[in-house]
């Protein structure tokens, strides 16, 4: 063991084997420097510790037939200064705790304390005494979520060591906890409230609902809409993706656990059918969108009766599947929609007769796209259900077969040079493949004109004709174009202006092959009152405030009583007053008009 060209260092060696490392196979004491041992042929990590109880980094090797040498580093400890700050703010956090703990010896089943130090004034945190390998770092600090990361010291920070022998490595963030309110309603007679769980999917464990049939859930860093599982007493799991948006401070979001319509769902297997599925990983899925506006999932395993009875399906429509585990994946194997009548007990018949379909992906030649993932969706997608997922080198993928009802496809490959949108698929097609040809159109343009020129900088979003599916937003060039992502042909694709300062007759145009001209104007803003949007007309389109709220191509905003406010394009308008009388109008843009 060399310290450096002309001395031996004096401590212990610790060998584990890779493939066991919670038994320790040697910690021999190396008193000039080196062990020797003899080692079945294997995989091995070994550390160096001083006698001062610093440990070295670790090293890997294998043993095979011959005599193996191994080189150990010996501590080199170092100093390390870092800023704890709120995520959000950026302001530095006092008294937050952060840990640093070698992932290396704990991976290799030797115990070691981590090294815990608080924030001073202003943030400032300093470790003493690191070593030069990876360090898991954790923060944590009341009323934010506690932050972990792994970090390779000195890294990137190598020159810095070099020069002063401490590291300065910049900001470590703790997010603010967020905390959401769910409520339970419309609880069955009998049911008691706190035998149900909530939880994110991707974060904390399940939370207990307290006797009045309330939860709260502390988020750190999540995304919108929130994704929540809910558990039931009678083992039943809910999903439930908050599309409808998130309770503000002081309010709960209700969910609905027994109001609504009765689902009753026989389900029917073929022999086919029946051998094919495996003993486990098979459930009965019925999706809905409830009165919040969210996308609600839930799921039932499949039982020897085939008779699955779901409640609380606050819903017009919902979408029944079968899903089996397939590779450790929910896979769609059969699927209907239905309407779902409010006064009457509802049943489906879910027959499944045959193995899924399976969806060839091929390019304009023939060949298969790899790597495309393609999700189906039913048309109106009123129930939130999807299916599909990535395509094998085969290109295929697997899609529930239905036999009633429009169906659609939208996906992309990695790098987005192919785009399908909302292409129509036949789910009811007989035999096994569905084909799908993506083949590329001619290239697609979109240019925005404001006021008869175009124009830089205008931000549009591309996004399905029937889903809404976006894949993509773009803001135009100097020229005032954009070029979408490569649509293959039979897609259903639209623009929509996302500009919310400018004006258009249509918000949203088709996208065809070759030039797509969006046409927009300048803007201002008017101010009246609500019986005055009849009588206020533009002489440029010769058409009505009122007539455009009906068409919904203006947004009345309240201010307040019976008055209005809203952006209208830029020109000259006529008011038609009580007494008979014309009253002309200028508004100009971005200044605000107020009506007389």
């Amino acid at each position: 063991m060399a310290a450096d060209d002309s001395k031996a260092a004096e401590g212990f060696i610790h060998v584990t084997c890779s493939s066991d490392p919670e038994q320790e196979m040697i910690r021999g004491a190396a008193s000039d420097g080196t062990i020797e041992a003899e080692l079945p042929a294997g995989s091995y990590q070994a550390v160096f510790e001083s006698t001062d109880g610093r440990f070295g980094p670790m090293a890997g090797f294998e043993v095979l037939e011959e005599t193996v040498e191994v080189w150990l580093e010996v501590p080199r400890p170092f100093g390390v200064r870092l800023l704890c700050a709120d995520q959000r703010s950026g302001d530095g956090l006092e008294g937050a705790r952060v840990s640093f703990l070698r992932t290396d010896l704990a991976d290799a089943g030797i115990e070691v304390a981590e090294r815990a130090v608080f924030s001073g004034p202003g943030g400032t945190v300093v470790a003493e005494d690191l070593a030069q390998v990876t360090w898991t770092i954790t923060g944590s600090l009341a009323e934010y979520s506690t932050v972990t990361s792994q970090v390779e010291l000195p890294g990137r920070w190598s020159e810095q060591l070099e020069e002063s022998g401490e590291l300065t490595i910049g900001t470590f963030k703790l997010i603010p906890l967020t905390r959401v309110t769910f409520e339970l309603v419309d609880i069955p007679t009998g049911t008691d409230p706190a035998q149900f769980r909530i939880a994110h999917t991707h974060q904390g464990d399940p939370v207990a609902f307290d006797g009045a049939g309330r939860a709260v859930v502390e988020l750190g860093r999540f995304e919108v809409p929130l994704y929540v599982k809910l558990w039931h007493p009678d083992g039943r799991e809910s999903i439930r993706y908050l599309d409808g948006g998130l309770p503000g401070d002081g309010d709960v979001h209700e969910i609905s656990v027994g109001g609504g319509q009765e689902l009753e769902v026989d389900l029917r297997l073929g022999r086919e059918v029946r051998d094919a599925l495996p003993l486990g990983g098979a459930a009965v899925q019925v999706s809905f969108r409830d009165e919040n506006g969210d996308a609600v999932l839930v799921v039932e395993e499949t039982n020897d009766s085939g008779v699955f009875r779901f409640d609380g399906l606050d819903a017009k429509t919902a979408t029944v599947s079968l899903t089996v585990v397939e590779d450790g994946w929910p896979v769609a194997w059969r699927a209907e929609t239905l309407a779902l009548a409010a006064d009457r007990r509802n049943t489906c018949t879910l027959s499944v007769m045959e193995r899924p379909l399976k969806l060839a992906c091929v390019d304009g030649d023939g060949a298969p796209v790899p790597g495309f993932h393609a999700e189906v969706r039913h048309v109106p997608d009123t129930t939130t259900w999807i299916a599909g997922g990535a395509c094998g080198e085969d290109g295929m993928v697997t899609v529930p077969r239905a036999t009633s009802g429009r169906y659609s496809m939208s996906g992309s490959n990695e790098d987005y040079s192919v785009v399908a949108v909302d292409l129509p698929v036949d789910l009811s097609a007989a035999g096994s493949v569905v084909t799908v040809s993506l083949s590329p159109i001619t290239q697609t343009l979109v240019e925005c004109q404001v006021d008869g020129k175009p124009r830089a900088g205008v931000r549009l979003s591309m996004i399905g004709a029937d889903l809404s599916t976006s894949f993509g937003d773009e803001s135009t060039d100097d020229e005032g174009r954009t070029e979408p992502y490569g649509l293959v042909d039979r897609s259903r694709a639209r623009a929509r202006l996302e500009s919310l300062e400018l004006w258009a007759p249509a918000r949203e145009i088709d996208l065809l092959p070759g030039r797509n001209v969006l046409v927009a104007f300048e803007t201002g803003v008017v101010e009246g009152r609500l019986e005055q949007l009849a009588s206020l007309r533009s002489l440029a389109f010769g058409i009505s405030l009122q007539d455009w709220r009906d068409a919904g191509q203006i947004r009345i905003e309240a201010s307040g009583g019976r008055r209005f406010r809203t952006r209208v394009p830029a020109g000259e308008y006529l008011l038609d007053t009580v007494a008979g009388e014309e009253v002309a109008l200028h508004v100009l843009v971005g200044e605000t008009a107020a009506l007389p």
